[in-house]
């Protein structure tokens, strides 16, 4: 059962530069967070960021994808995720945490409308 979520929530993919390595990684949508898992036959787990908001069930529906661009120039791949919410695009972005290990949610970088 435990699979045969994590095939339909994969939504998108691409690829994370963390300390030089190039990785790439299968992302899944949920109501309250992103999962990134490594690109392989078990699933095995890269990361994740938690939204600041939650969705309703249809969040797949409104998402529109994920970008990995470094924002802040470290080298390290930081997470840009947009969603369309009737019309109006929700931006929400994470710069990484060498120190933290973590995906940490920008504020001033996102939009979300009020």
């Amino acid at each position: 059962a435990v699979l045969a979520i994590y095939l339909t929530s994969i939504r998108d993919g691409g690829t994370i530069t963390r300390d030089g390595e190039d990785i790439f990684v299968q992302v899944c949508i949920n109501k309250t967070d992103a999962i990134f898992y490594y690109d392989s036959e078990d699933q095995v787990l890269f990361g994740y960021v938690e939204y600041p908001i939650t969705f309703g069930d249809n969040v797949w529906d409104i998402f529109m994808g994920t970008d990995f661009s470094d924002l802040n120039g470290d080298g390290n791949s930081d997470v840009t995720m947009r969603f369309d919410d009737g019309g109006t695009e929700i931006r929400l972005v994470w710069f990484w945490d060498a120190e933290s290990e973590q995906f940490v949610y920008q504020p001033d970088n996102s939009n979300i409308p009020a």
